[in-house]
């Protein structure tokens, strides 16, 4: 279980408050004889602490416990670098402070509130000399907290008294407060130093979905002993190329290396474009995966609310948090954001980078919306805008760019329900990543959709098109075709349109694509009218503005033929099946569309009148 970063303390009934460890979060499981100590990304780390090894051997349970290797400076304080010293030396007196227990002799404790679970700790832990249980104190977060800030500590965490265990989920439930500004960060090169004997400083990046985004250089916090270990790493995964997905200006000194390695550093805060003031190394994290490194938003603390917290201090705060959107189901414009912001992780991938068209619902599914492209008001400096020159307006259209999760977030405020992102990136606007085809029935059955969309799929794959299908959200389906940004918006309609053709050339009955609904009612038209540059469509993992909250869903295509009501994904179905698969369009920025040999495909197959 993870916790979310929040920005300041409270005194709150029905939360208890602990102290922030700055060590090794680690698991250890006793099963009989066999003990096993594992990182946070499990992994093994039985090895490295023999002494902690021997002592939970005393424990006659067996169990599961949740905590943090530490090791204590003179003053009593958790000191990381000690501990990373005793990991080569041997030196030193590491202590496992225990904070959690998940299991004990065949029950599972996860859903048994945290108090009851303390509780269990209390009854269970023998005294051991370096097994320790992390006390907490109750409802007064703010005094604990600067006691902990007058004693030079890391920070505080804050625990939800009643909530159950939640695995492998960063919950609201707990909360860390830090007394100094950390962020994780993945190293993806380094600045040579006079003589190339060591660096200058290391280059920053964290992840927002696959892509390695540049947030500064640290120069500073290296002992001699700490850079010359690290630098022999580096030397060791240099590569040609930046793995950053953006050019760098003036890196004529840099040297690339593989993003292999993460690492923590201390900063004063954030800059408005997004880099870090006044870097300071702290250590080397090897038990985080550079992959999981994300820029961590701050989640706020509302002072007036005693449930759960109901702004983000991302850069701004959620207005009307207990407006209903669904009036039936009775979800608010809170849930709306609270989903976004706990399935960003699968939803950023599909729309950083990309214009967005803000189809606003200020009041709701039931309230009249609107479709806004530019801006129309001077945004946040923080947000990103582009450009997009317009016939028909002398000044062009301001696009909202979405970069991140505070951009997602800004949008959920102004009422943006669904996401619809262009196709393509501003990195290269006119290349779209995808060609997509939009199965909408007009007076049809959803199960003659999924006739066509498996149809379609066969034909794709006789012509060697690799595919992707998602529901739409509503009634229809989307299949989306990998392009690799290869070709122009015009080259891909002319495609669509020829796919299209092919597709109700071998399902006449059922498919149309003509554009007037009228005739075509009672078939699924197949538009590809949406490859179009400014043309939008909805964004994987985004909710629809429909009754009951759809989810437009990414599939497998060997479960289409099964699925009778696209509406079970759903606002609350949808994250059990992020749990279950993640994100299983993880690879569709990988493939590639070759047109040529796709053209050669059809003629091959049906000969002349495919022209």
């Amino acid at each position: 279980m993870l916790a979310t970063l929040a920005d300041i303390s409270f005194d709150r009934d029905g939360w208890i408050f602990e102290i922030k460890w700055d060590g090794y979060r680690a698991l250890a499981q006793i099963a009989g004889s066999n003990i096993s100590i594992y990182s946070r990304n499990l992994r093994d780390f039985t090895g490295k602490f023999d002494s902690i090894k021997r002592s939970l051997g005393k424990i006659p349970y067996d169990i599961i416990l949740d905590g943090e290797i530490i090791i204590t400076d003179s003053q009593g304080r958790s000191d990381f670098s000690g501990l990373r010293k005793y990991l080569k030396t041997g030196k030193g007196n590491p202590v496992y402070y225990v904070f959690d227990i998940l299991y004990i002799s065949g029950y599972s404790l996860l859903d048994v509130p945290l108090l009851k679970r303390k509780e269990m700790l209390e009854l269970i832990l023998p005294e051991l000399s370096n097994i320790k249980i992390s006390s907490h104190i109750h409802k007064t977060g703010k005094a604990f907290f600067a006691q902990a800030e007058k004693n030079g500590l890391e920070g505080i965490m804050a625990k939800k008294a009643d909530s159950p265990y939640e695995l492998s989920a960063r919950s609201k439930n707990w909360l860390k407060i830090k007394i100094k500004h950390t962020q994780d960060i993945v190293i993806g090169g380094y600045i040579k130093s006079p003589g190339n004997r060591s660096f200058r400083s290391i280059i920053a990046g964290i992840y927002e979905g696959r892509k390695l985004i540049h947030i500064g250089n640290v120069g500073s916090g290296f002992s001699q002993d700490e850079a010359r270990i690290l630098f022999n790493r580096l030397k060791k995964i240099t590569r040609a190329k930046s793995p950053f997905s953006k050019k760098i200006k003036d890196s004529r000194d840099f040297v690339w290396v593989e993003p292999e390695i993460a690492a923590e550093v201390k900063f004063s805060q954030w800059t408005p474009d997004g880099y870090l003031r006044h870097p300071v190394f702290k250590a080397i994290r090897d038990d985080k995966k550079p992959l999981h490194v994300i820029r961590e938003s701050v989640w706020g603390i509302d002072m007036n609310d005693q449930g759960n917290t109901v702004k983000s201090s991302y850069r701004g705060k959620l207005t009307n948090p207990g407006k209903i959107f669904w009036p039936e189901e009775g979800y608010s414009k809170k849930d709306l954001f609270e989903f976004y912001r706990e399935i960003s992780g699968f939803i950023l991938p599909h729309i950083i980078g990309r214009p967005q068209s803000l189809h606003r619902h200020p009041d709701g599914i039931n309230g009249e919306s609107f479709f806004q492209k530019d801006t129309g008001f001077k945004p946040p400096s923080w947000l990103e805008t582009f450009l997009v020159t317009d016939k028909e307006r002398s000044k062009g259209i301001h696009y909202l760019v979405c970069r991140d999760l505070d951009s997602l977030l800004y949008m959920i405020n102004l009422g943006c329900i669904e996401i619809n992102p262009w196709l393509s990136r501003v990195e290269d606007i006119n290349r779209p990543d995808f060609i997509v085809i939009d199965l909408d029935p007009t007076g049809i059955g959803f199960s003659k959709v999924v006739s066509a969309a498996l149809k379609a799929r066969e034909i794709l794959d006789m012509l060697d098109i690799k595919s992707y299908i998602k529901t739409s959200g509503a009634t229809g389906l989307h299949i989306y075709i990998p392009t690799g940004s290869k070709y122009d918006y015009s080259q891909a309609l002319q495609f669509a349109n020829m796919l299209a053709i092919v597709i109700k050339r071998k399902t006449p009955v059922i498919s149309s694509i003509e554009r007037s609904p009228g005739k075509r009612h009672g078939k699924v038209y197949l538009d590809y009218l949406q490859n179009r540059p400014g043309q939008t469509i909805a964004a994987p993992y985004c909710i629809r503005p429909r009754p009951g909250a759809p989810v437009s869903t990414p599939l497998f295509w060997e479960e289409l033929e099964d699925l009778k009501d696209p509406a079970e994904f759903n606002i609350k179905s949808i994250l059990k099946r992020l749990e279950k698969y993640g994100d299983i369009w993880e690879d569709i920025y990988n493939k590639n569309l070759d047109m040529e040999k796709v053209l050669s495909n059809i003629q091959g197959l049906y000969g002349e009148s495919s022209k």
